[in-house]
C-alpha cells in the first residue's frame, strides 16, 4: 500500500500506485527531540508540484508534528483541488482548517506556514498571505517531523514532488 518515495534532481517524489487507496509517505522522526517544541515560534516552507493527472480523488498532507485529529501539528492538507491550512492539538476532537486556494495539476506552489505559540498559524501561498488559524493550536513536543503524504481514492496513480523543505524554529532556552 505504501509506495517508497524517490529522490532525484527535482526533489522527493511521492507516487501512489494505480490502485484504490494506494499511498506514499515520507516522514522523519528526529533522534533527539528535546529541542523541537510548539512552545517556540517556528515556520516551514515547501515547494510542491502535483503531477499532470487530475487532482480529483486525491488527498495529501504537508505538515510538521504528528498528523491526525487530537495530535499536535500544523501545515497543509489537499483534498482534490482544494488546499487548506490546518492544525490540531491533543485537546481537540476535530481538525481546525481554513480553505486557502484551488490548486491545478502541473503547477509549482510555494507553501509557507508560520506558527507563533499561543497566537496562531499564518498560511502563505506563493508569498501571499491567504489564511490564519488562531484556535486548536498545537501544544506538545513533536513526535514526527516533517510529514509528507499522498493518497489516491480511486484507481488512478497520483504523484507529488517536493523540490525543497525548509524548517526554522526559535531555539529554546537550554
Amino acid at each position: 500500500q505504501g509506495n517508497v518515495p524517490t529522490l532525484n534532481e527535482n526533489g522527493i517524489t511521492l507516487a501512489t500506485a494505480a490502485s484504490l487507496n494506494s499511498t506514499s509517505i515520507c516522514f522523519k522522526q528526529p533522534a533527539n527531540q528535546t529541542l523541537l517544541t510548539f512552545a517556540k515560534p517556528s515556520r516551514f516552507r515547501v515547494a510542491i508540484q502535483f503531477g499532470a493527472v487530475s487532482l480529483a480523488n486525491m488527498e495529501a498532507q504537508i505538515t510538521v508534528g504528528s498528523y491526525g485529529i487530537g495530535e499536535s501539528y500544523y501545515g497543509f492538507e489537499v483534498s482534490g483541488t482544494t488546499l487548506s491550512g490546518n492544525c490540531s492539538n491533543p485537546n481537540t476532537s476535530a481538525t481546525n482548517a481554513v480553505t486557502l486556494k484551488t490548486l491545478s495539476a502541473s503547477t509549482t506552489y510555494e507553501l509557507e506556514a508560520i506558527f507563533i505559540s499561543g497566537r496562531g498559524v499564518d498560511f502563505y501561498v506563493d508569498r501571499d498571505k491567504v489564511g490564519t488559524l488562531t484556535t486548536q493550536l498545537p501544544s506538545t513536543i513533536y513526535s514526527v517531523f516533517p510529514n509528507l503524504f499522498i493518497k489516491t481514492t480511486n484507481t488512478t496513480a497520483k504523484n507529488m514532488t517536493i523540490a525543497y523543505f525548509e524548517y526554522l524554529q526559535e531555539r529554546p532556552n537550554i
